[in-house]
């Protein structure tokens, strides 16, 4: 007893010293006030933390403004966005044991400053405050009416909230320190906060790699008529949002987290960002509880953050998402995946040459030494086998040698891609709402246990989509675990076609005929309540289960998909509908699609 005891009073006592040796540093000390620009002080409270073993920096409540023309820099690569010398307004590099406490403050930023990147750094925890933007990156503007045949619509800006001037008829909008043509663009609904029904119906053109042009010019009344090759005019009242050329879009992230373990960030509301939230690349244990993205009531704006709310790269460890809210995003609420490197030279029995092949991928950080990859061939994603890396060779932003610890001349050729598998995560998402936004709700592309529960979707595409490809964004992964459970589905893929749960690797048809790609999928206990009838679209998935689902129609919207069928599975084996309660009765034969390949499948 008595040594029990003692245990126990030197357990606490060590505690209180634990606690005791974190230094508290207040930015207000260090000339960082409301109402000034905080960049060259919170730079300089950083360094001071840096000095000791534990380190709290802390903010008065408070509204602080960020520039960029006092910050730091450094270029990042940054997988899925643009690369280049980023300003940073706070540079979290190399630290450890560090909390970043806002105190409930509100943080703006003016201009293309990314506001953290955390990178090389160990157990870190970010709270307590909100991310805006007095100038947003993307820009609205509200449609007044217009002509099919006329082939043009109408529409006012607030030039306040989003400068703009015509240039060679032109319309380009202005920040601090960027211009941008209309560019990649949709249309919402601001009655509904979301993409309007059936958003695909009026796709515009637009400059760069579609080559449209959209020219504006001013009328008497004071609107901005836009001209290009339409199909439908918006409806009068919905609201035009561009966000510039996909070249140049994703510039300015919320948070660029990479190479670190041990990150936390709560109780933070993301209300804007140029791209996306977070991005987080080849990090070991992230939890995000109480990481909201959406828009700040009362602002005006239908958009929150032009691209996804959070972005996973080739992370590990555990990757936690709880108690979140994803709003207004121009993209997903999350994709977690690793990146697919095609092998585009075989060097001698060890070595491959490997590059990458999206513009958005260069620079990316494929392998280091120890790291284990899995080799797929290219056009039907068959595993050929793993192999571990001995050493990297990089050569440029496109392309590395990679030599391994065993040969693998037999393994890999020039039709082959490879994937880090060392580097991916388990996933647990508990307790999130998606809704309101462009594309989907999720994407997951792990082979670890992945777990998605207790959450509520709504997006203009599929709820979860499960993926992978070698031939567009080259995001990799095969699922083997993955349960989604006790979950609500809304309206979903108001966009356009889609399903609910859409199981889709990018397979040519013609090579679709050996193996499986995905595998042991368990989708139970949820509820569905949607306006269209695509409810699962599966492709090369060994082993999927439907269990205990009760699907209703919603009634929101006319349906877009009235002749396909709620269940498609092609090249599938293994497939168990099971206890499925659909429009008040259970699955029959009727409600299922089958391709000639399909092996297996069960109905009861």
């Amino acid at each position: 007893m008595y040594k029990k005891l003692l245990t126990l009073i030197l357990i606490f006592s060590s505690m209180n010293l634990f606690a005791s040796n974190i230094k508290v540093i207040n930015v207000a000390d260090f000339g960082v006030y409301p109402g000034e620009d905080a960049s060259p002080g919170v730079y300089k409270a950083l360094e001071a933390c840096r000095q000791y073993e534990r380190a709290k920096l802390v903010f008065p409540k408070g509204d602080y403004d960020f520039y960029p023309e006092y910050a730091r820099e450094k270029y990042c690569s940054i997988s899925n966005n643009d690369n280049g010398m980023k300003r940073m307004a706070f540079p979290l590099l190399n630290f450890k044991n560090l909390e970043v406490d806002g105190g409930g403050s509100e943080f703006f930023f003016h201009g293309r400053i990314v506001p953290f990147v955390i990178e090389g750094s160990e157990n870190i925890l970010v709270h307590n405050f909100s991310v805006d933007w007095k100038r947003t990156f993307h820009s609205e503007m509200l449609v007044q009416g217009g002509s099919v045949k006329g082939q043009y619509w109408d529409v006012t800006i607030d030039k306040k909230k989003y400068p703009y001037e015509i240039e060679n008829e032109e319309l380009v909008f202005y920040g601090r320190g960027w211009k941008e043509e209309i560019g990649q663009n949709i249309v919402w609904d601001p009655n509904t906060s979301a993409p309007i029904y059936n958003t695909k119906k009026y796709g515009f053109a637009y400059g760069g790699r579609r080559g449209g042009v959209i020219k504006c010019r001013k009328l008497a009344n004071g609107h901005l008529r836009l001209s290009t090759k339409i199909k439908a005019v918006p409806p009068k009242g919905s609201v035009f949002v561009c966000k510039g050329l996909h070249t140049t879009n994703r510039l300015t992230p919320g948070f660029r987290v990479f190479d670190n373990s041990d990150i936390t960030l709560k109780d933070i509301t993301v209300y804007h960002a140029g791209s996306m939230g977070l991005i987080a690349e080849r990090t070991k244990n992230i939890t995000l509880d109480k990481f909201n993205v959406h828009t700040r009531e009362g602002s005006g704006r239908t958009v929150s953050t032009t691209a996804d709310a959070t972005h996973f790269v080739n992370c590990g460890g555990l990757l936690t998402i709880k108690n979140s809210t994803f709003k207004h995003m121009l993209d997903d609420a999350t994709n977690i995946h690793g990146n697919y490197l095609l092998v585009t030279k075989v060097i001698d029995d060890y070595t491959l040459g490997f590059s990458t092949s999206h513009f958005q991928h260069e620079g990316f950080v494929f392998a280091r030494t120890g790291d284990h990859l899995r080799f797929v061939s290219q056009d039907e994603l068959l595993e050929s086998g793993t192999a571990v890396v001995e050493s990297v060779k990089v050569y440029n932003s496109t392309y590395r040698e990679v030599k391994f610890t065993s040969k693998v001349k037999h393994l890999a050729n020039t039709d082959t891609a490879a994937n880090n598998i060392t580097w991916m995560p388990e996933l647990h998402i508990d307790n999130c709402v998606v809704e309101e936004n462009r594309a989907r709700s999720i994407l997951i592309t792990t082979f670890k246990k992945a777990l998605v529960e207790n959450c509520r979707f709504s997006s203009m595409m599929a709820g979860i989509l499960v993926e992978g490809d070698t031939h567009v964004w080259h995001e990799a992964g095969q699922v083997e675990n993955l349960t989604i459970r006790n979950n609500e589905f809304g309206d979903m893929c108001y966009g356009g076609k889609g399903a609910v749960f859409q199981v889709s690797p990018k397979i040519p048809k013609d090579k679709r005929k050996r193996g499986f790609y995905h595998r042991n999928i368990v989708f139970e206990n949820n509820t569905i309540n949607t306006f269209d009838n695509i409810m699962v679209e599966a492709l090369s998935v060994d082993g999927l289960i439907f269990r205990n689902n009760i699907i209703k129609r919603s009634g929101t919207f006319e349906p877009l998909n009235k002749e396909q069928k709620a269940f498609n599975f092609e090249k599938c084996k293994n497939i168990l509908l099971e206890g499925n309660i659909l429009y008040g009765r259970k699955i029959q034969q009727s409600d299922v699609s089958l391709s000639a390949e399909c092996e297996k499948v069960n109905i009861r």
